[in-house]
């Protein structure tokens, strides 16, 4: 790395590719660092000691007192220095308007200093659209300050880090934030209410938060304690949760609040503060309906708040539920205290399901964790045979074409099959109560042989069924028929060349 210009530069110290290091350029105030954001390669960044994050959704205007403005060449996409594919195509990270370079979203700039703030003090100034800077002074690292820009608030989150040898340099990473974000890790759509505790309910702002989704909130003044409340489509609103947020000293990181619909019991839902102004929203346990049997499910006698597509918001308490038909109510169940753990429901006339739960997936950054309880029928066949396959449990018949998987809606103690097209003799009853052997076991109807398998899983009980068997017998004599007796089964006839299958 050299600095200078036309034929004249002041070569510097290597930087060493091998390794982590830094260095500074001399006779400028800039800083050369190599960085392994990703293990398929290095970055080399040489910048400024303020390095800004922009983590907003709006183009801002940087500069720090007395120094040289912002760059556009200065500003790059942030996703260069974090553990993202490095190969994925970036957009601009810097826009010019009417004179001044604006940092644009998800960018990160080196902002010139005129000063190392060595004081404890860092300056800087920003600018939104009416083209005036706002002065605002970060006091040590790890602090969080409120700006105010117009009639909009942000956060600045200040962290000093120190380089690695030799140079050590002490760097002032600035990340711009929403005053306030509110997230959404419910299945359904919400609609919320906010505002600032000790200003009027009647100041609240309101707005619509999609499922799964984050909204941006420039309008209040974080931090502080921040009031909020919620409703789902077609529900009344929750009690007020009051939350901390970027000041542990103010009060609750975590509230829980109930909400309903009409004719609907309480969900219980959890308001948390997280770091960088997140709040985020969510359901503990997700009751989810897997049967296809267009089942409801009670709580105390009152419909769980039903989220749409089959999935279910439940309270904090375990007992007390019901599966509702058209044909009326099942008996009393129990969600399963933990995870991995399951437990049974049944419906009036007595199909029986599987009630399991699991861990949810976090599908967003930061999420709390939730579970899923999930319901399937206790009993599940699969055919995967060429043939169309009769079952027989209890009384009750049913027929599976090729490939696919049905739920009987009885539930007995026994199965049977029979494979249409090759035969009328049904196979021997099997076991499919709770607690039955399980594994998989030739049967022989006939001469044809077939496979059948019993899988578990957290209380449901998969019935597969395939052509075949891992067993067969050869004869790989010219001439002579081979006559093979297995297991007291009647004598099996294999002639010359052929191979049998057995069970």
């Amino acid at each position: 790395i050299s600095t200078g210009t036309g034929t004249i530069a002041s070569a510097t110290t290597k930087l060493d590719l091998g390794q982590l290091n830094s260095m500074r350029v001399p006779s400028t105030p800039w800083v050369a660092q190599l960085l392994r954001p990703h293990i398929e390669g290095a970055v080399v960044l040489i910048s400024s000691q303020c390095l800004v994050f922009n983590e907003t959704s709006l183009a801002v205007g940087l500069r720090c007192p007395g120094a040289d403005p912002l760059l556009r060449t200065a500003c790059s996409h942030a996703t260069l220095l974090r553990r993202t594919d490095p190969t994925q195509e970036l957009g601009s990270a810097a826009e010019d308007l009417r004179g001044t370079v604006r940092l644009l979203p998800e960018a990160v700039g080196s902002v010139p200093m005129s000063d190392t703030g060595e004081s404890g003090t860092l300056g800087i100034e920003i600018m939104l659209d009416d083209e005036i800077w706002v002065a605002n002074s970060l006091q040590g690292s790890s602090n969080c300050t409120s700006i105010k820009c117009e009639q909009l608030w942000l956060l600045a989150m200040r962290d000093d880090v120190t380089t690695a040898p030799p140079a050590a340099v002490t760097l002032f990473q600035v990340r711009l934030l929403p005053a306030l974000q509110l997230v959404s890790a419910m299945p359904c759509d919400l609609e919320v209410e906010y505002r600032m505790v000790g200003d009027s309910e009647a100041s609240a702002r309101c707005l619509s938060l999609a499922s799964l989704s984050t909204a941006m909130v420039y309008d209040v003044a974080t931090p502080g304690l921040v009031a909020l409340r919620l409703r789902l489509v077609q529900g009344a609103w929750s009690s007020w949760a009051e939350i901390s947020v970027c000041d542990i000293d103010a009060g609750k990181l975590e509230e829980e609040i109930k909400v309903r619909t009409a004719g609907s019991a309480e969900a219980a839902v959890s308001v948390v503060s997280q770091e960088n102004g997140k709040v985020v929203m969510c359901c503990d346990s997700w009751l989810i309906d897997r049967t296809g049997w267009d089942l409801s499910v009670l709580h105390n006698s009152e419909k769980l708040v039903d989220a749409g597509g089959g999935v279910f918001l439940c309270g904090t308490r375990l007992d007390g539920y019901k599966v509702s038909t058209d044909e009326g109510e099942g008996p009393a169940f129990s969600l399963p205290a933990g995870i991995e753990e399951w437990s049974f429901a049944a419906t009036e006339d007595g199909r029986a399901i599987a009630v399991s739960s699991k861990p949810f997936p976090r599908l967003l950054p930061g999420q709390q964790p939730a579970r899923c309880i999930t319901m399937l029928p206790r009993l599940v066949l699969h055919n995967a045979t060429a043939y169309e396959v009769e079952f027989m449990a209890g009384d009750v018949q049913v027929q599976a074409c090729p490939g696919t998987s049905i739920a009987p809606r009885n539930h007995a103690n026994s199965l049977k099959f029979r494979v249409v097209s090759k035969s009328e003799v049904w196979s021997i009853a099997l076991s499919v109560e709770e607690g039955a052997p399980t594994g998989t076991a030739a049967l022989a109807i006939g001469r044809d042989v077939w496979t059948v398998e019993l899988r578990p899983d957290r209380g449901m009980l998969c019935f597969l069924l395939h052509e075949g068997s891992s067993y067969s017998v050869l004869n790989a004599l010219v001439t002579e028929t081979c006559e093979v007796r297995i297991r007291g089964q009647p004598v099996l006839q294999v002639a010359p060349g052929e191979e049998h299958c057995f069970g």
